[in-house]
């Protein structure tokens, strides 16, 4: 469940110079995009959904990096404030995206960001997730992500936002 059998593939990085250098580490690892975590997340135990994560400054040396070696970065966000924030620093895909609203929607337009939707995730978190061994607490923690997940849809649908699927 989320990313279980993936351990290790995740890098934590503080501050501009450590993002700068973990992105040029993977970028010549061969990624063909970075993935940042720009806000909290289901399987994070410290972290509420609608936390923000890294710096402007921060998301800015990814994408900097990134861009440099005609790659692109996806951006971790549930909230349409992470969602917004992500996309006019650069980012250029944002993975969940649950709680897009009209705003976040119309930007993604603009910047040519697109969305990827990871519903099937929660819907599989929500019915398996115990049984799988993740943690009660966590499994909650999904809520609403199922129906937030296709009112998104929704919304970028109508703003034409490019919606691609997603498994995480």
């Amino acid at each position: 469940c989320c990313a279980s059998i993936a351990r290790g593939i995740g890098v934590v990085a503080d501050g501009v110079d450590e993002c700068r250098k973990v992105c040029r580490d993977e970028l010549r690892k061969g990624a063909h995009a970075i993935k940042i975590m720009a806000s909290g997340g289901v399987a994070s135990p410290t972290d509420k959904l609608t936390d923000l994560q890294f710096s402007n400054d921060e998301i800015v040396a990814f994408v900097d990096e990134a861009t440099r070696k005609n790659k692109y970065v996806m951006a971790h966000a549930y909230s349409s404030e992470a969602i917004i924030r992500a996309v006019q620093l650069g980012v250029k895909s944002i993975e969940h995206g649950n709680y897009l609203n009209e705003d976040a929607a119309k930007l993604m337009y603009q910047l040519n960001a697109s969305l990827s939707q990871t519903i099937i995730t929660y819907v599989a978190l929500r019915e398996d997730g115990e049984h799988y061994g993740m943690p009660k607490k966590l499994v909650e923690k999904v809520g609403n992500l199922v129906d937030a997940g296709i009112h998104s849809i929704q919304v970028a649908k109508k703003e034409n936002v490019n919606i691609t699927y997603g498994s995480d």
